[in-house]
């Protein structure tokens, strides 16, 4: 078909796919090992990554780090009922507004001073004692974070994860045959909550319920401040099985051309066909990533400052992946190698700098060589990156 009647018809076939000419059809299932054991000295190694999953053990371990954590200490105590004193005759004024005196701004309290409606009351010893009562809740805070409940979540998005998906691919014929995939996929990070469920059934628990509180506080800080696993290594092994059904497609059209008799335009009938044999292919792929943040310093977010620190993200990501074709002649075995490693900008606010190494042999693409190596560089930016 010349070039001129195959732009048209290509336009005219464009018109006729709507929006129900590729549709595709998915459902994953992801194994979940759970048992009726929901507490620490039963639960062993589980599966799956649903909170539900974890719900009682989280509970335990909140009540656990609180409970270690412990009460505010005698000085402490003595700062907080301070403070409270100070405020009692702003908190029964505030009381008669029929407001809290947590809703109460600073000039309004001056105002009702300078009014005579607020007595024995220093607005500036109270600030003062307020900031000292700050002082305290930070120096809790201090503690708990130091246990760094923070990484609950973290754990369990790590667990071992299995999950089976099957897909199915509907395509109109003026687009392509249909086509198949089943994919099994094992996810897996090195630091998880399985890792402090092992270490704490191999520590020593103690008998009384407090000092197994104090193990499983100790077991779980073991796990998430092991330098080892301060890199946050991960890694997906999957295969995949692909098939695309037989497919063929004639298109009868015209050809005008030059008879040589009359040197007059003549219609010729011709036949353009498309005929694909059905075919399949195995994939499998091996993914490792190491995931790196910069060690935030002690006490780096407190209740006064509200601040959080810089935390660059570094990423290392290495795959490989092989491609075994079958019943298709017009592609052939592929494997594809590459190493990737992203690099932060810290005073772009999560923009970052990709740096990625590619092997791959695609005999089919290439010609004479038989591989190839390339190397990419681009920068990437996250958009949802929380200021």
């Amino acid at each position: 078909m010349v070039e001129q009647a195959r732009d048209a018809q290509k336009e005219a076939w464009l018109k006729e796919v709507d929006d129900f000419a590729d549709i595709t059809w998915a459902a994953t299932y992801g194994f979940q090992r759970s048992d009726e054991f929901q507490n620490w000295d039963k639960a062993r190694h589980r599966f799956g990554r649903s909170a539900k999953l974890y719900e009682n053990l989280i509970h335990q371990l909140l009540e656990d780090v609180i409970s270690t954590a412990g009460p505010p200490t005698p000085a402490e105590q003595k700062v907080l009922d301070r403070a409270e004193d100070l405020g009692e005759p702003a908190a029964l004024w505030a009381l008669n507004q029929q407001r809290e005196l947590e809703d109460v701004t600073f000039g309004e309290l001056t105002a009702a001073i300078e009014s005579g409606n607020l007595t024995g009351f220093d607005l500036a010893i109270y600030i003062e004692a307020l900031k000292a009562e700050a002082a305290v809740y930070d120096a809790r805070l201090e503690r708990f974070s130091k246990v760094k409940p923070d990484t609950i979540a973290p754990l369990i998005a790590n667990q071992p994860q299995l999950t089976l998906t099957a897909s199915f691919r509907e395509l109109d014929d003026l687009i392509g045959p249909d086509s198949e995939e089943f994919k099994l996929s094992y996810e897996l990070g090195r630091r998880n909550f399985n890792r402090v469920l092992k270490v704490y059934h191999n520590s020593d628990k103690g008998s009384t319920e407090q000092e197994m509180r104090r193990a499983r506080v100790r077991a779980f800080q073991k796990v998430v401040d092991d330098p080892r696993l301060f890199t946050q290594d991960k890694f997906t092994f999957s295969l995949a099985y692909r098939s695309r059904d037989a497919f063929k497609m004639d298109f009868p059209y015209q050809e005008m051309v030059t008879d040589p008799d009359t040197m007059t335009d003549v219609a010729v009938d011709r036949m353009a066909s498309l005929d694909l044999d059905h075919s399949k292919e195995w994939c499998g792929k091996v993914l490792w990533t190491r995931y790196t943040r910069s060690k935030k310093p002690e006490g780096s977010m407190t209740m006064s400052s509200g601040k959080e620190p810089e935390d660059p993200q570094r990423l290392f990501a290495l795959s490989v992946e092989w491609i075994d074709v079958q019943d298709d002649p017009l592609r052939q075995n592929r494997l594809v190698a590459s190493l990737s490693y992203t690099l932060p900008i810290k005073t772009a606010g999560g923009a970052g700098v990709p740096l990625t190494l590619v092997y791959a042999d695609r005999s089919e693409f290439l010609g004479d060589p038989d591989h190839q190596l390339s190397a990419h560089v681009g920068i990437s930016f996250d958009i949802n990156r929380k200021k």
